[in-house]
């Protein structure tokens, strides 16, 4: 659409605190209160068999999504879920941790529908077993 959002990324490390139990890590996400309102979570497995989304293995998921004003959510859906999963699952292929980073920063800096004045939030995450990205959109912006 000809703008290009600034775009903020944080490294936290849980795997240095020593607590990867799956529920403290869900106690953790809860510090993003708003999580359910104005973010999305990605999950990346190495091994599939660690990341379990609605009944089967995995290696790349969107959790959860909120898009607001600032993104379409059939963009979304056509982006993740229609496209990029669907073509690592019609491939039989892992993505690398990188590759679905690019994938999650491609679509935020490409797919952006207004302006936005404040920069998106990215918190990347690394558990035992997962990596997670937490995609916090501007709540001025997107949530107005």
């Amino acid at each position: 659409m000809g703008f290009e959002p600034k775009i903020e990324m944080k490294i936290i490390d849980l795997r240095e605190l020593g607590e990867t139990d799956r529920h403290w890590v869900e106690g953790f996400l809860r510090y993003f209160r708003d999580i359910y309102l104005y973010g999305s979570v990605f999950a990346y497995c190495k091994n599939s068999y660690f990341c379990v989304y609605e009944s089967y293995y995995t290696h790349f998921w969107p959790i959860y999504w909120r898009v607001g004003a600032c993104y379409d959510p059939y963009d979304f859906q056509q982006y993740f879920l229609y496209g990029y999963f669907n073509q690592l699952l019609h491939e039989g292929r892992t993505p690398t941790e990188s590759e679905v980073e690019q994938k999650i920063l491609e679509f935020y800096k490409t797919h952006l529908r207004i302006p936005i004045r404040r920069p998106i939030k990215i918190y990347k995450i690394y558990e035992a077993v997962k990596t997670l990205w937490v995609v916090m959109l501007p709540r001025e912006d997107c949530f107005a």
